[in-house]
Order: C-alpha cells, then structure tokens, then sequence
C-alpha cells in the first residue's frame, strides 16, 4: 500500500514536471522579448530626446555584437560611438539582443535582433521617428 502511493506520487511529480517545465520556459522566453520590446522603444526615445536637443538624429552600428552572433546566449552590453553619443543603454547589463539605429531619408529606424530559443530564427522589432516599436518577426517557438 505504501509504495503504492509514493508510486502515485512520483507520478504526478512527474507529470507536473512536464506540464509546468514547459510553460515556465514560455513566460521567461516572453519576458526576455518583452526586454527587447521595452529597450527599442526606450531607444526611439532616446533619438528624439537628441533630435529635439541638438537637431539631428544618431546612427549607431550594432552592438553588443554583430546580428550574424546573436544566439541563445546573453552578453555583456558594450557601447560603441553611436550609442555613447546617443547616450543610451539597454535596461539591463546583460542583454540577449543585437541593437542598431539606421539614419533614412525620414529619420531613422532603430531596431534589435535576438534569438531566445537559439533555433538560427531571429526575433526582429523596429521603431521609427513616427512609430513605436513593433515585432516584425517573433522567432519563438
């Protein structure tokens, strides 16, 4: 009888587990994108905060590292020249994405690559001088 419920209980531990290992893995995945999400539209604010300071917009090549590197993996946040002048950073000092700002004929885009699950599938977001950010891609299962 005794080993009949601790078999009962190993099996819904188990089950449990399969159930709940999945889902915990889901909603950190969403909250890392949601990181992602927060973070561009913090830079959109930040190229206007420049652009109603000193007139222009600030190109920044992308950093911490190339969008071709980005994997499941999180990094250090590294600046470079575009993103000191900028004046911005990541919410975070570890970050799982890649950032960029293009200067274009209308503004700018700013945008982040990431890939959380580290299936080779990048997760996009851009944001403009006249629209908040926005995925383009997800790229999580």
């Amino acid at each position: 009888m005794e080993q009949r419920r601790l078999a009962m209980g190993v099996a819904l531990v188990g089950v449990l587990g399969l159930v709940a290992v999945p889902a915990a893995i889901v909603v950190h995945r969403r909250l890392q994108l949601n990181k992602v999400l927060a973070d561009v539209d913090d830079l959109r604010r930040a190229e206007l905060h420049h652009r109603d300071t000193f007139g222009d917009f600030v190109a920044a090549d992308p950093a911490p590292r190339p969008p071709y590197a980005v994997d499941a993996t999180s990094v250090p946040w590294r600046s470079n020249e575009g993103f000191t002048r900028l004046g911005w950073r990541p919410l975070y000092p570890e970050v799982h994405a890649t950032y960029r700002v293009t200067l274009t004929a209308k503004g700018f885009v700013a945008s982040a690559a990431c890939d959380l699950d580290g299936d080779g599938e990048r997760a996009r977001v851009e944001a403009t001088e006249s629209s908040a950010a926005t995925w383009l891609t997800r790229g999580v299962r």
